[in-house]
């Protein structure tokens, strides 16, 4: 696919990934994945 002359772009390639949500009475979720060497990914449930 051709592109544009004026485009440009970012190329992430993260090794840890963290989400976090918001939860009552500060009982908030946090869950990490993280990149093992084979290519694969693991999750961790960080809190609460």
């Amino acid at each position: 696919m051709p592109l544009p002359t004026t485009w440009g772009g970012y190329r992430l390639m993260p090794e840890i990934v963290e989400f976090w949500r918001h939860r009552d009475n500060r009982l908030h979720d946090r869950l990490r994945y993280r990149k093992t060497e084979e290519g694969g990914w693991i999750s961790e449930y960080l809190a609460p």
